[in-house]
């Protein structure tokens, strides 16, 4: 079954602050951790989705949320890569490394 907001969220970053704030009040305010730190970003990653699922978030509203991590470079992962990295690290292969790519 589909489930439908009820309860506006607004997640915002400012002075090295997570927040995320709902229309009903529940608010969740966390410090943001050095984006190299893989650790603490899966774990601030946890704390959304675990608030996310206490106030009854959509899976929409919940994947904003992270979404704005993504946005400001907080990745667990690193960054997807684009077709103009893609094109840029095939132009760095020589050309063997190219056919056996293809092959």
């Amino acid at each position: 079954m589909r489930k439908s907001a009820i309860d506006r969220l607004t997640t915002t970053i400012a002075n090295g602050r997570l927040t995320l704030e709902l229309a009903s009040r529940a608010r969740l305010e966390l410090s943001l951790p050095d984006p190299s730190d893989l650790a603490a970003i899966d774990a601030l990653r946890t704390a959304i989705k675990s608030f996310g699922q206490k106030n009854d978030l959509t899976r929409g509203q919940i994947n904003a949320a992270l979404k704005t991590l993504t946005v400001h470079g907080y990745y667990v992962a690193g960054p997807k890569p684009t077709k103009e990295r893609a094109r840029w690290a095939i132009k760095q292969l020589s050309e063997e490394q190219r056919r056996k790519l293809c092959e």
